[in-house]
This record gives structure tokens, C-alpha cells and sequence, in this order.
């Protein structure tokens, strides 16, 4: 099976071990990324929903140099330091994903 290594200048540099994604056997295996903003390198924000926002940018901009989006993801995790930014974290996934991200979660997030 080929691979393909997938960049973007539209998303943060990952550590220099990394790759922002693989492209094999037609899926797209992103890594992840933190809250930077790509030409800067410094985070952006300080309230989660705004870290959040900052994140979900550089994963979507991954996928779609490939080809790919990030509604079409199998799978996703994402990380919380406190537990208490779960809400500022579900708005900024539910204002990408919008309508049809109802349908993609496996955890109810309310």
C-alpha cells in the first residue's frame, strides 16, 4: 500500500518526529495539533472555546490538502486539561460541524 505524506502551510508545524497527516489506502490519519496559529507558532486565544476554534482550524486545513474534510473523520479525539472547559469546547466543535455533525458523535454531548 502507497503513503503519502500529507503538509500544510494552514496549519501549526508539528514537532519535527511528526507528520500533520498520512494519506494510505484512501484514508487520512491526522496528527494532532495544538491551538498555534500557523505562521506565528504562538497559541492563540486564552478562553477555550477560542482554543478550541484555534485547533479544529489547523485539523480541518489538514485533511483538506488531501482531498478530505473533517466531517468525513471516523474518528477524533480531544483532549481537556479541566473538565470545566467541556462546554466552551462543544460549542466551538458543534459551530464546524453544525447540523450534520449530530450525527457523528458517538459520546452525546450535552
Amino acid at each position: 500500500m502507497s503513503r503519502k505524506i500529507i503538509s500544510t502551510s494552514k496549519a501549526p508545524k508539528p514537532r519535527p518526529t511528526c507528520r500533520q497527516a498520512v494519506k494510505a489506502g484512501g484514508l487520512i490519519f491526522v496528527s494532532g495539533t495544538g491551538p498555534c496559529d500557523p505562521d506565528s507558532g504562538e497559541i492563540v486565544g486564552a478562553a477555550v472555546q477560542a482554543l478550541c476554534r484555534q485547533c479544529l482550524a489547523g485539523i480541518s486545513a489538514i485533511p483538506e490538502t488531501a482531498g478530505g474534510y473533517l466531517l468525513k473523520a471516523l474518528s477524533a479525539t480531544l483532549i481537556l486539561l479541566e473538565e470545566s472547559g467541556f462546554a466552551g469546547m462543544r460549542i466551538s466543535v458543534a459551530a464546524i460541524a453544525g447540523a450534520r455533525g449530530r450525527h457523528m458523535k458517538a459520546r452525546h454531548m450535552q
